[in-house]
């Protein structure tokens, strides 16, 4: 009975594990953050391009989500977004989250 020492064994799992989560993030499995912009200086940046904004709506507890609208107008009052052919205008208190769509 030849038995590997247990440091061996040890030290196989944590190859197998670093070997399993070095091909989970290549192929795409495990997910990655989307970059979140907090200033209005960050939102300019990203006139023009499709962005996904999380707002309130009816209260504190209501929150919306508009996603892969397209970033028409930044002002230090509103943003303004066109989404399904429409502009919308969110003002800036109500926003809570805006950041590039996949």
């Amino acid at each position: 009975m030849n038995r590997e020492p247990d440091n061996l064994s040890s030290c196989k799992k944590c190859l197998f594990i670093l070997c399993v989560l070095v091909l989970a993030a290549l192929t795409g499995l495990v997910p990655v953050k989307a970059k979140e912009a907090t200033t209005h200086e960050q939102w300019r940046e990203w006139v023009g391009k499709r962005v996904d904004v999380n707002y309130a709506c009816c209260g504190e507890s209501a929150c919306v989500q508009i996603q892969g609208a397209r970033l028409k107008v930044v002002k230090e009052k509103h943003i303004v977004v066109i989404t399904k052919g429409s502009p919308l205008l969110i003002p800036s208190y109500l926003i809570k989250a805006v950041r590039l769509s996949k």
